[in-house]
């Protein structure tokens, strides 16, 4: 039986006993829907039972080796000082912890093992079983338009010869950018998605790995996509408006200031 998955008007997908199948205006995306048996979950399920009993505040990071040592096909894994997210679409689980939520072990519908039976009271450990997380990576990818050049007048401020700016729009009325996805194109360094919680108005590439971004009321910042770092600029209640940058002085144009770059 086919089972109707809505995404947005524009398109739609469904769910059936192999596959499930995305339909857009210019694409059809197929996942494979394996309906894992519950031994296939055993070891994961002792690794978190493990986590629950453990009071190590390493913990977290000794699930996470262990998980990618049994289980090296993840779907995404970003990760940053403050930010990690980790998921596994066919096998109905999601990991996420940041400085500002922390949703933790996510069991999705998919999930085939004893846990979305038994549902057990672990630390952080949440029951998603009416979600798809098939839908919501589908969805994610969706949002990604590609390397979209921004609205500011002098586009080679957008280019970087190594990393690439891909992201959603938090609507169709709404020109802020959420779902930053920095993607290497040389292959030399991993991809990594900033903080789920960034909502960024401008950027510019300050040169081929650090790139500079605004979020309206917030402040000014700085992403080294080598190291993953990030660091503050300038911060407060304007607007921070991005204007211009000068790579040669490292000077930096923003409402009505300029201020130099150290880095």
């Amino acid at each position: 039986m086919e089972q109707l998955l809505i995404l947005q008007q524009e398109y739609f997908g469904y769910k059936t006993k192999d596959f499930y199948i995305f339909f857009s205006t210019d694409e059809i995306s197929v996942y494979p829907n394996y309906n894992y048996s519950k031994d296939t979950y055993t070891d994961f399920e002792e690794i978190v039972k493990e986590y629950n009993e453990s009071d190590d505040e390493n913990k977290l990071n000794e699930l996470i080796d262990k998980l990618t040592d049994i289980w090296p096909d993840y779907t995404n894994y970003d990760y940053d000082t403050y930010f990690l997210d980790i998921s596994y679409a066919l096998r109905g689980i999601k990991i996420s912890f940041s400085s500002s939520s922390a949703e933790g072990i996510q069991i999705y519908e998919n999930y085939n093992g004893k846990f979305k039976e038994e549902q057990p009271d672990y630390s952080d450990l949440t029951y998603k079983v009416n979600q798809s997380l098939i839908l919501e990576n589908e969805k994610n990818r969706k949002l990604v338009f590609g390397t979209i050049a921004d609205d500011s007048s002098n586009e080679e401020l957008q280019f970087s010869n190594i990393f690439a700016v891909e992201y959603g729009r938090v609507s169709t009325e709404d020109e802020r950018k959420n779902n930053i996805n920095i993607r290497c194109k040389t292959g030399e360094y991993p991809d990594n998605t900033l903080d789920d919680t960034i909502i960024m108005n401008d950027y510019i590439w300050a040169d081929d790995s650090h790139l500079i971004y605004n979020i309206q009321g917030k402040g000014i910042y700085m992403y080294n996509a080598i190291t993953r770092q990030t660091s503050v600029i300038v911060e407060g209640t304007e607007t921070y408006k991005i204007k211009d940058y000068d790579r040669t002085t490292k000077t930096l144009q923003y409402d009505d200031t300029t201020i130099m770059i150290k880095f």
